[in-house]
């Protein structure tokens, strides 16, 4: 498994999983060629593609906010279930600091309530529930 800066050309892989209901269900994002601008004009935010034998299988956003990483994570609907994101995870974890050019003292996620594999996923990558918001988001963390 590798990490890498996302191509250009592979955002239309990550608009197509995105109408998938594990996907559309749990990220927010109502116009993705937007959102891909916004983060390229954005000094400490960093959309990766996961990668496995040559194939683009998921897409990792990390966002540098004052001391930590917030990130989000995306795997091809086809493939979830196999323990790919929890194993980008914990890649991810890894090598953040050198991906990035940011020192991130921890890495963040905010999960949607009812998304029950995320929350699996970020737990078996170490990831610590920390709480959860008014909207009822699960926070979770991993100590760097």
């Amino acid at each position: 498994m590798d990490i890498k800066a996302l191509r250009e050309e592979d955002q239309a892989t990550i608009i197509e999983w995105s109408s998938h209901d594990s996907i559309k269900n749990t990220i927010f994002v109502d116009d993705w060629a937007q959102y891909y601008r916004y983060v390229a004009a954005q000094a400490q935010y960093w959309i990766f593609g996961v990668w496995q034998d040559d194939k683009l299988i998921g897409e990792l956003a990390a966002e540098g906010i004052d001391d930590h990483l917030s990130v989000s994570l995306i795997i091809d609907p086809a493939l979830q279930g196999r323990g790919l994101g929890t194993a980008a995870m914990r890649l991810f974890v890894e090598c953040a600091a050198s991906l990035t050019q940011f020192n991130p003292a921890y890495v963040h996620a905010a999960i949607a309530p009812g998304n029950i594999a995320s929350m699996r996923c970020f737990e078996k990558a170490q990831f610590v529930n920390v709480g959860k918001d008014e909207d009822g988001e699960y926070f979770y963390k991993y100590v760097l």
